[in-house]
């Protein structure tokens, strides 16, 4: 695991504990809460994860 894919994870795993982005901005040092957003937001959360893999059950199962 790379440096940034860390950073990707730490963000993820801050975001499900409940953190507010202002702390996850300072934990992360980010001089702006855009970049914490922006940049580190767009991680596949497990929630995202779930919901896209019922999709495809459903999906699969109609077709």
């Amino acid at each position: 695991m790379g440096w940034h894919t860390f950073r990707h994870s730490y963000r993820s795993w801050l975001d499900r504990t409940g953190t507010p982005v202002g702390v996850q901005r300072k934990l992360m040092r980010h001089a702006h809460i855009s970049t914490t957003m922006n940049v580190y937001g767009n991680a596949l959360m497990d929630s995202k994860r779930e919901a896209n893999s019922k999709v495809v059950e459903m999906a699969l199962r109609t077709g």
